[in-house]
């Protein structure tokens, strides 16, 4: 084997892989695992359909385990989603067991997250089997075939190598190889006739063991090591045996076109092979290679050991007396190495001409040998055919690999696992920070990730791949402006020309990690707590509408349910300005409940004062305000006449004393250094101290919620002019917790300013409320289920889809293309397409309002949709919405594709789309045209409505649900005959303030 192949790293290997491709004669076995057992039976035909597939059955892991026990499989395809063990699972114990068998995921379900875990435990492929059954199946055999046949050139390699080693150490010759520098790195078994061991040589430099008198040739020497020239010539080296005066020829190794190092062949000077050993076939017909001894000076052969004979092909007559040329270099008679162009030793690849007329490479070694005072050249050889096709294999796996990895989705930097320094990256890594490679390649591996990530120079991750992590690691990277993206990195180390580098492929993951589970209302349930109530409740827009209203509102207020549900707060409300109700909409508190006082006039006149209790809540989709408006009609005459009593105590303390204790609510009069100076005869009944205790202690002896610092902080803040109302708890003599409402107010006691506080126990208040979000959060777990029953719906029933289209498929392919059934059979396609969509509208239905909002680049959203849609072929897109930023998030790119899908299906004869935008004062509009049929005026009133239109009816209503939940509108204003014309008018702000676009310039 010749340098160059035993030097190819194994760099190249790893990327190769997997990209070869398979003869098309050579029979795989395929063991396909699933539990669907009608979806095996169709799987398995389109498969063998695919090519020379032989695909064997199993409906379970434990099945499978035991077919692979009986029989011999080159692959596994397996199901990830199945009883008793997954797909997953099965991966896991085939490589902990030590089984490499390629493995590839063939699902429905999962996606991303499982992909990734298929990959970590050593999976081969990762392929979705829904879809078109002829794409899916011609992905699936390709990558069977590059998984399978990436074992074999393993194997092949291995094989290889053996065989070179086999050769490098059985030779008779000496052979060292050494790095440019002159430092031994490899040695055959022959060293030991010189008395060394490998060990007490390699790691060393050669000119330790040379004499002083050749080191300053050896040095001059160097120089034509780095040109790649060859040279030869005699030196003295010192063995344990002593001095040995040796013949050395030394040759490049050559790599990719670059010289890395040189190798040495040595033999005594002084050893001598006579023509006295010619009798002594048995010795050389012993040998594993071809001898040939020929006569210097007539060039015939005049003797050939068996394993020549072997090679040529002919009997001993038939080679002994003809010219050596006739099978040994036959194109290159006249120009032999030794006797014309006068070298002492030929060692070097040749060509051998058997006696059928094949050529056969061979790797030959000639020594020069005086008998009887003639010349004679011996000549040793070996096929080195098998070394040749490796050779030329790796070769083409190393161009394949440099496209493969240039052509990756995802990003793959390499760097050097020592210094850091990026030495390679491909497009996508570029396109992820956001630089030209020039940028990257050279610069430390540290500037790919932002400063948090960095730990004694390096990136965490980094270090963690450089000390053995294996598995995918999560990290953050940061682009060329600032912007900060997660990655997933899966990372390896290995050698490449003596230089230990790491490769590290990156998986953007920012999308993956903002995405949250939404919950959707019941309305049933939600109908029922509303209902169900006492109170009047409601729940409101940030626009200062009633959206929603309970049945005791239209009882109390007097107006119909469609009355009220065009009306607002500032229509009841006879107290707040519009103004001052707005302002409480636009600072309602995010974790806490909003109370206040205020009165509502109902549809008669009649006025109610109400205390509101408002909190957020999440209504269809949309952030809501829900109110709860209690009749404090009672309290207030309570009030008012607690009030007029008050003034009353100045002329009459019996008057007063028998007001407070009249009362069933706890009271007491406070000063301002925080001690009860008066108590009534609720409070003590109910706290259970004697009146004395009482007048001892203060409101933080009995609160159980509020600190002594928070009660002294509402004693000092007292207002004049209102009452003061808050929650908290008090806590007994006896330790009970009674969570009361305080309603406090300035009063004059015995000549001084006081406060007077009565206690309401609120206890049944707060059991309805706890009833209240315990039903809420009934309500969120029913959403979830149903939710997981929508995804395990669609998984079984895109399976039994998936049977169908293959069957269909198979159909289609037996039958000639004008037979009657075959347009039935596209119906039934067309029908099979068309639930799918109606399963993918319920998909993207479900992940309405679920991710929290950001502001989206319009520009990047319009190319990603364009991406994802097929049928542009002959369709010009103009997209000029660059530099538009939009408080979005990612359904925006499916809000883009559902007007191009539409465009591309309906508009009939579409040449050009045109995406663009334009400012106005209170206003943005974003504009979608194109120039086809248009819509007819009869459609356009009913064109957002559900299930209305050519196809599921779905896109377009779902491209209006996403405009409302983003708070804009959308309406088609084109002319039929020309084309589409469809305006969203995105607001300055929303209802919170917050800014709703963007434009960069």
């Amino acid at each position: 084997m010749s340098s160059k192949g035993h030097a190819m790293s194994e760099y190249a290997l790893e990327f190769a892989a997997g990209i070869v491709e398979l003869s098309e004669k050579a029979q795989i076995r395929v063991l396909h695992v699933d539990d669907e057992e009608s979806f095996l039976n169709i799987a398995k035909e389109c498969l063998q359909m695919q090519g020379p597939f032989d695909v064997d059955i199993a409906q379970s892991v434990d099945e499978a385990i035991q077919k692979m026990k009986e029989n011999k499989y080159d692959a596994i395809v397996c199901d990830y989603q199945m009883p008793q063990k997954d797909g997953l699972q099965f991966l896991e114990e085939l490589r902990k067991s030590g089984n490499s068998i390629p493995f590839i995921l063939f699902t429905g379900r999962g996606g991303e997250e499982v992909a990734i875990k298929a990959f970590n435990l050593g999976a081969d492929g990762y392929i979705n089997k829904n879809g078109d059954p002829e794409t899916v199946y011609c992905e699936l055999a390709c990558s069977i075939r590059q998984a399978v046949n990436r074992r074999r050139v393993e194997t092949r390699l291995k094989l290889s190598e053996a065989k070179y080693r086999a050769l490098f150490e059985n030779t008779h010759d000496c052979i060292i190889v050494m790095d440019l520098h002159g430092k031994i790195i490899d040695v055959n078994n022959v060293i030991s006739e010189y008395g060394f061991t490998k060990e007490q040589l390699i790691g060393r430099h050669i000119t330790e063991f040379v004499s002083p008198k050749y080191k300053a040739r050896l040095i001059k020497e160097a120089t034509l090591k780095r040109e790649g020239k060859s040279f030869e010539g005699n030196v003295e080296i010192n063995t344990p045996k002593g001095k040995v005066l040796v013949a050395y020829k030394c040759k490049p190794l050559v790599i990719d076109g670059h010289v890395v190092g040189m190798q040495a062949i040595i033999t005594k000077a002084s050893e001598k092979r006579g023509l006295k050993k010619f009798s002594t076939d048995e010795t050389l017909d012993s040998l594993l290679n071809g001898v040939l001894i020929v006569d210097a000076k007539t060039h015939r052969i005049v003797y050939a050991n068996r394993y020549a004979l072997k090679m040529i092909g002919a009997s001993r007559e038939e080679v002994v007396g003809k010219i050596c040329h006739c099978f040994v270099c036959p194109a290159e008679k006249g120009k032999c190495p030794i006797t014309d162009l006068g070298q002492t030793v030929d060692r070097s690849e040749r060509t051998l001409l058997r006696a059928n007329g094949e050529r056969v490479p061979i790797l030959k070694t000639v020594a020069v040998t005086t008998w009887r005072g003639r010349k004679y050249l011996v000549e040793s050889f070996i096929d080195i055919t098998e070394h040749k096709k490796a050779e030329e294999e790796l070769r083409d796996t190393a161009e394949k690999y440099r496209k493969l990895f240039e052509e990756s989705l995802d990003a793959i930097f390499v760097a050097d696992a020592e210094t850091g320094i990026i030495v390679d990256c491909n497009r996508a890594a570029a396109e992820l920070v956001g630089r030209d490679k020039s940028e990257i390649i050279g610069q430390h591996q540290r500037i790919l990730h932002p400063p948090e990530r960095i730990k004694d120079g390096f990136s965490i991750t980094f270090m963690q791949h450089v000390h053995g992590a294996e598995d995918i690691l999560e990290d953050q990277v940061v682009t060329k402006n600032g912007e900060i993206k997660d990655v997933a990195i899966k990372a390896s180390v290995f050698e490449f020309k003596g230089r230990k580098l790491i490769q590290g492929i990156f998986r953007d993951i920012t999308k993956q990690k903002k995405a949250e589970k939404a919950l959707r209302e019941s309305e049933e349930t939600y109908r029922a707590i509303l209902n169900g109530m006492n109170d009047t409740a409601w729940v409101i827009g940030f626009d200062g509408k009633f959206i929603d209203v309970n049945e005791t509102a239209v009882k109390v207020l007097g107006y119909s349910r469609e009355e009220l549900l065009n009306m607002g707060p500032p229509d009841i409300d006879s107290s707040l300005t519009k103004e001052q109700i707005m302002e409480l909409i636009r600072n309602m508190p995010k974790d806490k409940i909003q109370v206040f006082e205020t009165s509502h006039r109902t549809k008669d006149g009649r006025i109610i004062p109400v205390e509101i209790s408002s909190s957020l809540i999440t209504y269809k989709g949309k952030q809501a305000i829900l109110s709860i408006a209690r009749d404090i009609t009672e309290r207030k005459k309570a009030e008012e006449k607690l009030r007029e009593l008050t003034e009353a105590l100045k002329e009459s303390e019996a008057t007063y004393r028998a007001l407070l204790n009249g009362m069933n609510d706890t009271a007491w009069v406070i000063d301002f250094n925080g001690k009860f100076i008066d108590v009534n005869e609720a409070a003590v009944r109910v706290l259970g101290y004697s009146r004395e205790e009482l007048l001892n202690m203060g409101p933080p002896d009995i609160d159980s919620s509020l600190t002594k610092e928070q009660i002294m902080d509402l004693i000092k803040n007292m207002p004049k002019d209102r009452i003061q109302v808050f929650e908290t708890s008090h806590r007994t003599k006896d330790g009970r917790i009674i969570p009361v409402e305080i309603s406090s107010s300035l009063v004059p006691y015995k000549g001084k300013t006081a406060i007077l506080s009565i206690a309401r126990d609120i206890t049944r208040r707060k059991q309805a409320e706890e009833k209240m979000r315990s039903l809420m959060e009934q309500l969120r777990m029913a959403n979830e289920k149903l939710s997981v029953i929508g995804k395990w719906t669609r998984h079984d029933a895109r399976n039994k889809l998936t049977v169908i289209k293959s069957n269909v498929y198979l159909a289609k392919k037996r039958l000639p293309s004008d037979h009657p059934a075959v347009k039935c059979l596209d119906e039934i396609e067309l029908a099979c397409d068309q639930i799918v969509r109606i399963f993918d509208f319920a998909s993207q239905y479900e992940m309405l309002g679920v991710e929290s909002r950001s502001y989206v680049d319009v520009g990047k959203s319009v190319e990603e949709a364009i991406t994802l849609a097929s049928g542009l072929n002959n369709i010009k897109i103009v997209n000029e919405c660059g530099g538009l930023l939009v408080l979005a998030d990612s359904q925006l790119r499916q809000l883009f594709y559902n007007l191009i899908d539409n465009s591309i299906k309906h508009g009939e004869k579409v040449t050009q789309i045109k995406i663009y935008y334009r400012e106005e004062a209170d206003k943005l509009k974003l504009i979608y045209e194109d120039n086809g049929v248009g819509i007819p005026n009869d459609m356009r009133r009913n064109l957002f409505k559900e299930g209305y239109g050519k196809g599921t009816g779905y896109g377009l209503y779902l491209t209006a649900k996403l405009c409302e939940m983003y708070g804009w509108t959308i309406q088609e204003t084109g002319e039929y005959g020309k084309g589409v014309q469809f305006i969203i008018a995105i607001p300055k702000t929303n209802e919170k303030g917050e800014q709703l676009y963007k434009i960069q310039k």
